[in-house]
């Protein structure tokens, strides 16, 4: 009864948590799921902030707003991202990134704000002298930045690709593929680097010989590459990656004779 006939612009959700953007671009409604008592709360907000409302970020436990002018708003699980991170004066933030736990921002300038729960990327190593992020990706609970010289750096929980690989070290590299669970690179000699699930510190993975990585795209625990002969190379866990087994795949997929891939998708 308490957002009946006002007009909703955006909706995002969270874990047992929906939030509602109103028309006006300022004011959020937010209706939670209370499972100790089977209620829904229902309650309303107007940001201070004068900025429409870009868009709305959110993990397991937490939500950030970020605004048309660059600034940032956070509620939510203060352990889990709920509370404002120490920000520079005059900040402008580009992205926002989320584990489930934790979130990173990129700010216009090229520096990276992490906060959160720890251990599942809300605590970030010191960045190399000189360097800027272009780029994030995330796991469930580990963060990649790509600088903008092209190598990495990782942080969060060592067993889902928060500890980067040691062939990685310093190393440039083509593009970064991430699932839930483990990161990929494409290396720019034509290497791959699989780190994460079942694989924590690493694994080289060598491309049929003349074979080049046209794209690629990510499942829940695997990847999968179209080869520029159009045969496909899944790469990653055939069962989930929960399960005590050392399975890890890596075969290639030839086309039927006489077909060509036209669109490739995953859930």
């Amino acid at each position: 009864s308490e957002i009946k006939d006002q007009k909703v612009s955006m909706i995002y959700g969270g874990a047992c948590v929906f939030t509602l953007v109103l028309e006006d671009a300022r004011t959020v409604t937010q209706i939670s799921y209370l499972s100790t008592s089977s209620e829904l709360v229902i309650k309303s907000f107007r940001f201070r902030e004068r900025s429409d409302i870009k868009t709305i970020y959110s993990n397991e436990s937490a939500f950030v707003a970020l605004f048309a002018n660059g600034k940032i708003a956070t509620w939510g699980s203060e352990l889990h991202g709920g509370l404002l991170p120490n920000l520079p004066d005059g900040y402008s933030v580009r992205s926002i990134h989320q584990t489930t736990s934790a979130f990173v921002a990129i700010l216009e300038d090229g520096t990276v704000i992490a906060w959160g729960l720890p251990v599942y990327g809300g605590q970030m190593p010191v960045m190399p002298e000189g360097r800027s992020v272009k780029s994030v990706f995330s796991t469930d609970f580990s963060f990649l930045a790509v600088l903008d010289d092209n190598t990495l750096m990782c942080w969060g929980y060592y067993k889902e690709g928060g500890v980067l690989p040691e062939e990685l070290k310093g190393v440039s590299v083509k593009t970064v593929f991430s699932n839930d669970s483990a990161f990929l690179a494409l290396l720019e000699d034509g290497r791959l680097c699989y780190w994460g699930s079942k694989e924590p510190f690493g694994r080289i993975l060598s491309l049929p010989t003349g074979q080049s990585v046209i794209e690629g795209i990510s499942t829940k625990y695997s990847f999968v590459l179209r080869l520029d002969n159009g045969s496909l190379l899944p790469i990653g866990m055939p069962n989930k990656p929960f399960l005590d087994t050392d399975d890890f795949s890596l075969s290639i997929m030839p086309m039927p004779e006489g077909r060509q891939l036209a669109v490739i998708d995953g859930v």
